[in-house]
C-alpha cells in the first residue's frame, strides 16, 4: 500500500471518528429515515470531497453511509469499520455518543465544533 493511501485512509479515519465522537433535529422518521452517502466532510476549516479522497486512496465511497430506519435503528458504515446507532427525531446515539443532525430534503449534516459531515440520499 502506498504511503499517500495511508495518509489519505488514516486521515480520514480519524476525521471521522472526532466528528462522531462530539455532534439540530430531523424530522418524521418517514422523512428522514434511508440510506445517506457521505460526500464531504469538514476537519478544522479544511473541506475534504469524499469522491476525490476515495480515487486518491482506492476507497469504494458505496461504503461509506450512514443508514437510518424508520424504526429508530441504523448503521454507520466507515469501509469495513461498520457499527450500529439508534437515532430519533433530535439525535443519533453511536455507543455512548449523542450527535445532533439536521436532514433538509436528501442532506443530512452531523456537526460539531470545528468538524461537520455531510451525506446525502440517493
Amino acid at each position: 500500500m502506498s504511503f499517500k493511501k495511508v495518509i489519505a485512509i488514516s486521515s480520514v479515519s480519524i476525521a471521522a471518528a472526532g466528528i462522531f465522537a462530539g455532534c439540530s433535529g430531523g424530522g418524521d422518521a418517514k422523512d428522514v429515515a434511508g440510506k445517506y452517502y457521505i460526500v464531504s466532510m469538514e476537519v478544522e476549516g479544511n473541506k475534504i470531497n469524499i469522491k476525490e479522497l476515495a480515487a486518491l486512496s482506492g476507497q469504494d465511497t458505496e461504503k461509506l453511509y450512514i443508514e437510518l430506519k424508520e424504526d429508530g435503528t441504523g448503521t454507520y458504515s466507515f469501509e469495513d469499520d461498520v457499527s450500529e446507532i439508534t437515532w430519533t427525531k433530535d439525535e443519533i446515539k453511536m455507543g455512548d455518543e449523542s450527535l445532533k443532525y439536521t436532514v433538509k430534503g436528501k442532506e443530512l449534516v452531523i456537526s460539531q465544533d470545528g468538524g461537520s459531515i455531510k451525506a446525502e440520499k440517493k
